[in-house]
């Protein structure tokens, strides 16, 4: 099977998106051929059977520029070594623009689209695609026939936990993500404030970057982490890149994920993986904590009810650290590994062109 797959970025050191450089050495395992077009690249080392050709994004190119070298690009790829099936990853615009090629040459396309909002673009994309796939009914916001959950995908086989921790591991508590009120940094810091008048050794490391708007918000949240309560306590680490991850599990052995809805975030699954004792607001890990008996790590969006989680997480023993460690792995690698996923994947790219 050809695979032509539709990519936002294909760059192995992206500290957002250098996850897909995984996916496509995994899609690449499982099928003949991967031709990628993505709107830009960097460092990628992939399979013999992959190619990838960027828009030329990375080098500043204007966007009527990418539009025609996407159409030219996909034009001749496709009646030149027509591919079986087209992959859209994080890209509805790209399915639209190929939708003309995909109805002329009977291609059929997969979307893969999992973020909260429903633009226009993703509204004329699911009237076009085959067939949609999403890690959770929250990141896909048009239920429907054309619609398929498929869960997250860690690469479980490429991260393990700390094995010699750095002085201060376990009373850390590191953020991974965007710098972003999405993200309820804010939140985060008033209750590692809290939390520190019980457990004073407590500190709190955040890993990320601001997104592009939030530079005020990031200015707000250095103010706060000057104030008395909170003075010493915060680390600003800064992004890394994303085959370096195990470098944000070195600074924190307590991952603070303070997000909502019904999807568990990768970022909170790979600090699992990586040995770090999870604290968060997230409702799917409010019902696997109270299936596994963790229930003192799961917290309501409440800056008190977050503190109180993570002093539990600090006062816990050596033992139950080990087992909850454990535990979360054995969760992760039957539930969430990239290798399940990219065969769900494959699966449904199969089941379109049969």
């Amino acid at each position: 099977m050809h695979v032509l797959l539709f990519n936002l970025a294909t760059d192995a050191d992206d500290t957002t998106l250098g996850f897909t450089h995984r996916w496509i050495a995994e899609l690449a395992a499982r099928v003949d051929r991967v031709t990628v077009v993505t709107m830009r690249a960097g460092r990628v080392e992939l399979p013999a059977n992959v190619t990838v050709h960027s828009l030329g994004a990375e080098h500043g190119w204007s966007e009527a520029r990418r539009a025609l070298r996407f159409w030219r690009l996909t034009t001749g790829i496709t009646v030149r070594d027509r591919p079986d099936v087209v992959f859209a990853h994080m890209q509805p615009l790209f399915a639209v623009m190929y939708a003309p090629l995909a109805k002329l040459f009977r291609v059929p396309v997969l979307l893969w689209y999992a973020h909260g909002s429903v633009t226009r673009t993703l509204r004329a994309a699911n009237a076009v695609v085959d067939r949609a796939i999403s890690s959770s009914p929250a990141g896909y916001r048009l239920p429907g026939p054309k619609l398929h959950i498929v869960g997250q995908g860690v690469d479980t086989a490429r991260i393990s936990p700390v094995v010699d921790p750095p002085e201060g591991w376990r009373h850390t508590a590191v953020a991974i993500g965007r710098l972003s009120p999405v993200k309820f940094i804010d939140v985060a810091l008033e209750a590692v404030a809290l939390a520190a008048t019980v457990a004073p050794e407590l500190k709190l490391a955040l890993v990320g970057e601001p997104g592009l708007s939030d530079a005020e918000y990031v200015a707000g949240l250095h103010r706060r982490a000057e104030q008395p309560d909170l003075a010493g306590r915060v680390d600003f680490a800064g992004p890394v890149p994303f085959d370096q991850i195990g470098r944000a599990h070195r600074a924190g052995g307590i991952v603070l994920n303070l997000g909502t809805g019904n999807a568990l975030d990768k970022s909170l699954l790979e600090a699992m993986l990586g040995g770090c004792i999870p604290v968060s607001t997230n409702e799917v890990f409010g019902r696997i904590a109270a299936e596994e008996g963790w229930d003192g790590l799961a917290a309501t969006h409440d800056a008190q009810a977050i503190a109180d989680a993570l002093v539990h997480a600090v006062s816990l023993s050596g033992e139950r650290r080990a087992s909850i460690t454990a535990g979360t792995r054995v969760v992760i690698e039957a539930d969430h590994s990239l290798g399940r996923l990219m065969d769900l994947v494959v699966g449904h790219l199969r089941a379109l062109t049969s």
